[in-house]
């Protein structure tokens, strides 16, 4: 079975459908098509239509029926994006109120430097990143004025702030913001992000100034980010990395990418993510990054933790996936360090606010996997 965050066949001919010229996009539609009904699309295959529509819908490539299912779905994106951009925007021009610097990672930073469209690229939120010394004081901040955590965060933001990347924040609308202090859940510790803000670019999101990574630290991102374990199933990452590599004004330091990859730890991901496109996709990656992916030194945890990504969602599944992340993003820290903090994750991975609940929170959620009833 292919891993969990590589893209099935079909999931791959939309891929090329929606980002491949029209000699190459056409027959990926078409291949597609003879196979598959839009009206059974999972939201994976789902995600993808917008872009497809984007890329084909002057080509005469799609009939008219499924070119007017395809515009639903574009719009219903364009619209989504335009509330989640205008609500980082609002949170960026409040954050730069007081000194805070922002800068804005995946989806919408994707969408202003590189799908020059709102509604190509379906986005769940906003990912905004300030500086680790910041974070505390831009969360309160933006609680202050309007925005409430999606869940109970799950103990002091001090001790959140060290076993975590970010917090899913909501405004009344429905907007939402996903505030970040690291960029990669796997690089936790301070300083871990000093070199992509200092190769950072200016942008604007909706008319407010901000930063975002660099190119080859977007491609970076992306390509860990969506080997990472998530709920909801995405291969947007794939797209994105594409674009990222084959754009008319694609500026990747190969060289860089990988000393960073190899810098934090994040070799293996990033390795699996290129030979992926390469091979399913045929997109030209240098040999010797490749070669230096592959010879990169690789700790035992940073091993078990990807391969367990595809973990089960089972008890044990579920159970070995938390132990191997919190391991990992950890790995550089005192055993003391790792043992205490232990609990503090698995308050934020629970919303659980007091770490005295843990060992109930435990057994009810043992029974529901079980399930089993929790009495009391």
């Amino acid at each position: 079975m292919a891993p969990r965050h590589l893209p099935t066949n079909g999931e791959r001919l939309l891929v090329r459908a929606a980002c491949l010229p029209e000699a190459e996009a056409r027959p990926a539609w078409e291949q597609w098509r003879r196979g598959n009904t839009l009206a059974s699309c999972g939201k994976t295959s789902l995600d993808l239509l917008p872009a497809v529509f984007r890329n084909l819908s002057q080509t005469g490539a799609i009939d008219e029926r499924d070119a007017a299912i395809l515009r639903g779905a574009y719009r219903k994106s364009w619209i989504q994006n335009g509330l989640h951009i205008e609500g980082g925007a609002r949170a960026l021009r409040l954050l730069g109120e007081h000194g805070i610097e922002g800068l804005v990672l995946k989806g919408a930073a994707l969408t202003a430097t590189l799908y020059h469209d709102a509604g190509a690229r379906p986005m769940a939120d906003v990912d905004l990143l300030v500086s680790l010394a910041r974070a505390e004081e831009a969360y309160r901040l933006l609680l202050a004025n309007g925005w409430r955590p999606d869940l109970p965060p799950g103990g002091p933001m001090a001790n959140i702030m060290q076993v975590v990347r970010s917090l899913d924040l909501v405004w009344e609308d429905g907007t939402r913001l996903d505030l970040h202090w690291h960029v990669l859940a796997d690089c936790c510790d301070a300083g871990d992000d000093d070199d992509f803000w200092a190769a950072a670019q200016d942008i604007e999101l909706n008319g407010q100034a901000a930063k975002t990574l660099c190119a080859t630290d977007m491609l970076l991102h992306a390509i860990v980010h969506g080997s990472k374990w998530s709920q909801t199933r995405s291969v947007l990452w794939v797209m994105d990395a594409l674009k990222l590599i084959t754009g008319p004004d694609s500026v990747i330091n190969w060289s860089r990418l990988v000393a960073r990859a190899k810098k934090k730890g994040v070799a293996l991901p990033l390795l699996s993510g290129l030979e992926y496109l390469k091979e399913a996709l045929k997109v030209e990656v240098p040999e010797e990054a490749l070669r230096e992916l592959r010879s990169a030194p690789v700790q035992w945890v940073q091993a078990l933790d990807f391969r367990g990504q595809d973990s089960e969602d089972t008890l044990l599944g579920v159970a070995r996936r938390e132990l191997l992340d919190y391991l990992n993003r950890t790995r550089r820290r005192s055993p003391w360090s790792r043992a205490r903090g232990w609990a503090w994750y698995l308050q934020v991975a629970w919303s659980v606010d007091d770490s005295s609940r843990l060992p109930r929170e435990l057994v009810r959620r043992t029974l529901a996997r079980l399930r089993l009833p929790v009495k009391g």
